[in-house]
């Protein structure tokens, strides 16, 4: 089975929700939910333009790098 499928079928079961978001100035992005995950992300530094955005409902829009809004 594909990893991808693997991590589709373990999210599926589990029903994942976000429980937090942290930004910091140079890019990174981390994603906690329940129960027990963490993704982390982090900018390449390849010469492309890295670009992200986190939206919660009814809640924060964070977007990095700053002025794409």
């Amino acid at each position: 089975m594909p990893r991808t499928a693997t991590v589709n079928r373990v999210l599926g079961e589990l029903r994942p929700r976000v429980d937090g978001v942290r930004v910091d100035g140079a890019g990174g992005l981390t994603v906690s939910w329940e129960p027990g995950f963490r993704l982390e992300v982090f900018p390449d530094c390849s010469g492309r333009i890295e670009a992200w955005r986190v939206l919660v409902p009814g809640g924060a829009h964070h977007v990095f790098p700053p002025g794409l809004d």
